[in-house]
């Protein structure tokens, strides 16, 4: 989607449903430009999903989570192993006078 004002290119910010009994298949989508930071709220046709789009959904949600969970407990592991790693410190040298 490009601005209005000086066709940038605009960041999709949030997606909301129309009202369905008036307006099935639209959703209101707030745009950011990514230039001149206008915000711009389009009412788009979205079209109706169906059960096989709202699963494939679904299935993107839970891998995109697992993903998540995956990059957090190997960041999570390498910092334990980096603690395991570390040599143990020397006590302080007295210094003579």
């Amino acid at each position: 989607m490009r601005c209005l004002l000086c066709n940038a290119e605009m960041l999709l910010m949030e997606e909301v449903p129309a009202d369905p009994t008036t307006l099935p298949g639209f959703e209101h989508h707030t745009f950011l430009c990514s230039a001149c930071n206008r915000i711009e709220r389009r009412l788009l046709f979205i079209g109706t999903k169906t059960k096989w789009t709202r699963a494939v959904e679904k299935l993107v949600r839970k891998q995109k989570a697992l993903k998540e969970e995956q990059t957090l407990a190997s960041k999570s592991s390498d910092q334990a192993s980096a603690v395991e790693n570390k040599p143990p410190e020397s006590p302080p040298t007295p210094k003579a006078e």
